[in-house]
């Protein structure tokens, strides 16, 4: 096309030539020679044109050469170029350029090139720009930049403005160079001088500088210290004088002109580096020094290394100062000879074996505690030695990994196969050029047994601490409970925690209480107290107590521990002895029941009736053996006395027979007593002939069914259709609430329902005895008591011939069933509500968030769009003529709107989810709210909490700041206070919330039929946390909400 185009051109020029010389007429007289040599001249001038034209093609052809060229060195270029326009776009860019900024290449060709700096070169960057035009001269930038990747990188950029005639801007070149490696290679190189500037100021070796004549021109500051005197002084002198080298203080010219210092080691070493270069490792020296204007034998590793700068040559000279490593050596060949005796004589077994377990050396210890000889060891495995092989795999694995172990305990064999515990403690040395494994060990079987008697001991005392009918409670010297049983709160009436709370006061009575100073005092002085009076249980009721205090050491420190025994009922029977006492008196002898009161030897001591059950008068009897008395169908009772004697046998059948031949099975009880000291039989002797058949059946009759009744919370009974007499099991008393003596009839049977339910028990019973109908129903109940209750009351007729004869039934206390019922249909009906609120709320707050978008964000977006319309107006309109103030101001005021956008941003995010939780955590975040909230509404707060910080999941942070939330708010809203208090406490592994305020306060009664959706919302919260919550409020008293949450075991 390019060809063609040339072709064209070159045709129109000859073209107008051609009309040109036609313009031109020839002269009628020429001659023709000369019209030839016109024609010769012009084909000349045609083949020079031909010539030049071939020329220019070949220039053209060079020219598109070299332009390809420049093409791919731009391109291909290890330099990148950029190209952007006036208004920093980036226009043009090359292939290292691409490469450079990570990006796409046609990404790149529409992006400004600003956004690649990194924000704190910006301003360098801008102003290098307008530098370039204002100068005319490339302008040398450093510059960090940042890709899209996030990728940092160093470039040191030529920026060169490009303007038209007019000083117009056309565009900017960069030229890019990488100097990301160079600024990291400054940054080490400064690195590692400061760190060789830092060993040689703080290594703990004598460094100095000296030069050809040994004067010292550097020396580092463990130099000073080691010498006793400053750089600045010893700077100038000679090495041997700086170091108080006793050979250089004979002469001033000091070191190396004293004959002593000619075969001086350190002398030689510099003087061979400064002449032949030579480097010197470190040598052994010693050196008479003067230190403390004393002698001192003085011994240093020397080296010295030349050291060649561009202003003179001098000589590095290292000196460690081993004088103490010399004597500490000498005295570790002392010691060796003290520890090899320590070794072999020591009470602790000692051992030193391979890694791959051959037993190396041992001591005698070692020998006593495995049974095996010296010589017999070394052939032992150590594998064979522990009882599980395992333990020296685990011990191998921990050494390689920490280098030793402490008391690692195990179990070991000794050479008859016994078993002993043993402490172990290794660590890796190096025995005769190689690691080895270096053991001592301790039998500690002896201290195992004693620590299992001492488990099981602790073991059956903590049974019997717990499980005691007596209470059990331990007290530090200021009277605080550390510890108690189940019986010592259980009697006052308290659960544990809040026993082990109160304050002496709370539960000991007045007269305990006057005596409670003096029990202290001499609980202090190792004395134990015993006393009697009365404590008061938590209802305020008071109860007689036997305490005794004695002094124990709890966790090595003094405490004492209180013995409680609640002996009401030991007075209750003193008192009731003495009424008894006169009572059987009168019983004695006025009983219906034939009592025998005799010896141990059997010998009969009173009856109390005057004819005995066998037709003997009384007086006969006394003083004769019972054996004598009652005699069996063989004459004699012999054979039964032992079993008559024996209170554990009681009741006994006998058969006997009468003096007047009646034969007789008497019921014998036994008593064994005393009397004045004296032990005696009580005998009570019933005639059990007739009932003799029947009493075991009805017995266990009796016993059964009761038991059944208890168990099943079921109560049986009987009403006979005739006579209408009712007979009741004993759970049935007990459901009613009755006496087992109560006599039921009828109508007062169907009284004990609820009035409501007359009417339905009364048409089901008299439906039964007529028709012989059964029921099943539940029905409410009053006992007599006066005890709310719900019952199942069945009943199945008895019919015989067709008539009812008695009715059958049950009724059973299902109280508790219904409330669970109930409670169930309640919780229902409440999370149903509560779902619904949710809901509500849910939706309204989605509502408030788009209004207050549409409303706030909606006007700021407006304002901000209509001053940006203003200046692209103004910018459009006026071109170079801008009204920069103008325009600024309409910038300040977007910015200004912009910043109110961003705050109320803020502001909806933090009510929607407060950032100071995720940031500081629960405890900053209530603080935080509750500050706002006082601020906010007027109200005096406070916190307290005895934990700094606490680790909680996000769910049960969130939960527990909201449930603050909802509190301060209900607060807010229908509390009136002036003042709230929150305290979170940590109690064994429960979070304690308590929030109290001093406002109106409400009936919790009331409460109770009203829908708090915020208090639902609460308990909801707190249900999923499995905790519980409780409200104490009174009208006018204000209110406190209490939570108790469980903690995770987890280390706080």
């Amino acid at each position: 096309m390019d060809h063609d185009n040339k072709s064209d051109k070159f045709e129109a020029l000859r073209q107008q030539a051609e009309e040109l010389i036609k313009q031109v007429p020839l002269e009628p007289h020429m001659e023709s020679s000369h019209i030839f040599e016109l024609i010769h001249e012009l084909k000349q001038q045609q083949k020079a044109l031909e010539l030049q034209n071939e020329e220019l093609r070949q220039k053209q052809r060079e020219i598109s050469d070299l332009k390809q060229e420049y093409e791919n060195l731009y391109e291909l270029a290890s330099i990148a170029y950029i190209s952007i326009n006036a208004k920093g776009i980036i226009t043009r860019v090359n292939q290292m350029a691409v490469q450079l900024l990570k990006t796409d290449r046609q990404y790149l060709l529409r992006s400004g090139f600003s956004r690649f700096i990194a924000p704190e070169w910006q301003a360098s960057y801008h102003a290098s720009l307008k530098d370039s035009i204002k100068t005319g001269k490339k302008q040398r930038i450093e510059l960090k930049l940042k890709t899209d990747s996030n990728h940092t990188l160093w470039v040191r950029a030529d920026i060169e403005a490009n303007c038209d005639e007019a000083g117009q801007l056309l565009r900017w070149y960069l030229m890019l160079i990488d100097i990301t490696l160079q600024k990291k290679t400054e940054a080490l190189n400064k690195k590692n001088q400061e760190e060789l500037d830092a060993i040689y100021k703080n290594a703990p070796v004598l460094l100095m500088l000296v030069d050809k004549d040994r004067r010292v021109k550097k020396i580092n500051r463990y130099g000073e210290k080691l010498i006793g005197a400053s750089a600045q002084d010893l700077i100038g002198l000679r090495g041997g004088e700086a170091i108080r080298c006793l050979h250089q203080l004979h002469h001033p010219n000091g070191c190396g002109s004293q004959p002593a210092c000619v075969p001086c080691p350190i002398n030689n070493r510099v003087l061979d580096s400064f002449e032949n270069g030579t480097t010197h490792e470190m040598k052994e020296v010693s050196l008479p020094l003067l230190k403390d204007n004393e002698k001192k034998e003085a011994t240093f590793l020397v080296s010295t290394v030349l050291l060649n700068s561009e202003e003179e040559r001098e000589v590095l000279i290292s000196m460690v100062d081993i004088t103490e490593r010399k004597q500490m050596e000498k005295d570790l060949r002392e010691s060796e000879e003290s520890y090899r005796s320590l070794f072999n004589n020591s009470t602790i077994a000692v051992s030193i074996t391979s890694f791959p377990g051959n037993i190396l050396k041992v001591n005698d210890k070692m020998t006593e505690i495995s049974g095996y000889s010296h010589e017999e060891l070394k052939k032992v495995s150590t594998d064979d030695i522990y009882v599980d092989p395992n333990d020296r795999k685990k011990l191998i694995k921990t050494i390689k990994q920490q280098g030793k172990v402490d008391n690692y305990e195990c179990r070991i064999k000794d050479k008859e196969g016994e078993i002993h515990w043993a402490h172990m403690s290794v660590k890796i040395i190096n025995y005769r050029g190689q690691d080895a494994l270096l053991t001592s060990l301790i039998d500690i079987t002896t201290v195992k047994e004693t620590e299992k008697s001492l488990r099981e001991s602790e073991e059956r005392y903590r049974t019997i601490f717990d499980n005691a009918p007596i209470g059990f409670h331990i007290r530090d010297l200021s009277q605080r409970i550390i510890d108690a049983n189940h019986a010592s709160y259980h009697m006052h009436g308290y659960c544990r925690d809040e026993f082990m709370s109160l304050n002496i006061n709370k539960y000991v009575g007045e007269k305990l209480l006057k005596k409670a100073a003096v029990f202290f005092e001499a609980i202090k002085k190792g004395k134990s107290v015993h006393a009697f009076g009365t404590n008061i249980k938590k209802d305020g009721t008071e109860f007689p107590v036997e305490v005794v205090v004695v002094p124990v050491s709890f966790n090595g420190k003094a405490h004492s521990l209180t013995i409680i025994q609640d002996i009401s009922d030991r007075e209750e029977a003193k008192k009731a002895l003495m009424e008894s006492n006169e009572k059987f008196k009168s019983l004695f002898t006025q009983s219906p029941t034939d009592i025998l009161i005799a010896g141990l030897d059997g010998t009969i001591l009173d009856f109390n009736h005057d004819m005995s059950i066998i037709g003997i008068p009384r007086k006969e009897i006394i003083g004769k053996k019972i054996s004598e008395v009652f005699r069996n169908k063989e004459n004699n009772l012999n054979s039964g006395l032992n079993a008559l004697f024996n209170p554990e046998t009681s009741p006994i059948d006998i058969e006997i027979k009468t003096p007047s031949g009646a034969e007789l099975i008497l019921e014998v009880h036994p008593a064994e007593t005393k009397f004045n000291d004296t032990e005696i039989f009580i005998f009570t002797i019933l005639d059990i002939t007739e009932r003799r058949k029947t009493k075991d059946e009805l017995k266990w009759s009796n016993a059964l069914l009761s038991a059944m009744g208890r168990v099943a919370r079921v109560g049986g009974w009987e009403l006979n259709a005739e006579t209408r007499e009712i007979w009741c099991t004993e759970e049935t008393y007990r459901i009613y609430e009755v006496s087992p003596d109560y006599k039921y009839a009828l109508p007062e049977l169907i009284d004990f329902y609820h009035p409501d339910e007359h009417k339905r028990i009364s048409n089901a019973i008299q439906k039964a005895l007529k028709n012989g109908e059964p029921y099943d129903m539940e029905l409410r109940f009053i006992t007599a008591g006066g005890n709310p209750l719900w019952v199942r009351s069945i009943c199945k007729p008895q019919i015989k011939s067709g008539k009812v004869i008695k009715l059958l039934g049950t009724i059973q206390d299902i109280t508790e069933l219904k409330q669970a019922e109930g409670n169930l249909i309640k919780k229902t009906k409440q999370l149903q509500s509560l779902t619904r609120h949710l809901q509500s709320v849910r939706e309204g707050e989605r509502t408030a968030i788009a209004r207050e978008i549409h409303d706030e964000f909606g006007q700021v977006l407006s304002a901000l769009n209509m001053n940006l319309s203003t200046i692209e107006r103004e910018v459009e309109n006026n071109g170079k003529a801008l009204n920069r103030q103008e325009i600024l101001s309409e910038l300040k005021q977007s910015k200004a709107i912009l910043t109110t956008a961003i705050n109320d941003v803020r502001k909806m995010i933090t009510e929607l989810r407060p950032q100071v939780l995720d940031v500081f955590g629960l405890l900053p975040a209530i603080q935080r709210h509750l500050d706002e909230f006082g601020e906010r509404n007027g109200i005096r707060t406070d916190i307290s909490s005895n934990i700094e910080s606490i680790n909680l999941d996000n769910d049960a942070s969130i939960a527990l700041f909201r449930i603050v939330q909802e509190a301060l708010t209900n607060i807010a809203k229908h509390a009136k206070a002036t003042r709230v208090n929150i305290v979170i406490e940590k109690c064994n592994a429960e979070l304690l919330l308590t929030i109290r305020d001093n406002g109106l306060g409400f009936d919790l009664n009331v409460r109770e039929q009203k829908q708090s959706f915020g208090l639902m919302g609460m308990e909801e919260r707190v249900l999923l946390l499995k905790g519980e919550l409780k409200i104490a409020s009174k009208a006018g008293q204000g209110t406190e909400l209490f939570i108790k949450i469980p903690l995770p075991m987890l280390p706080h």
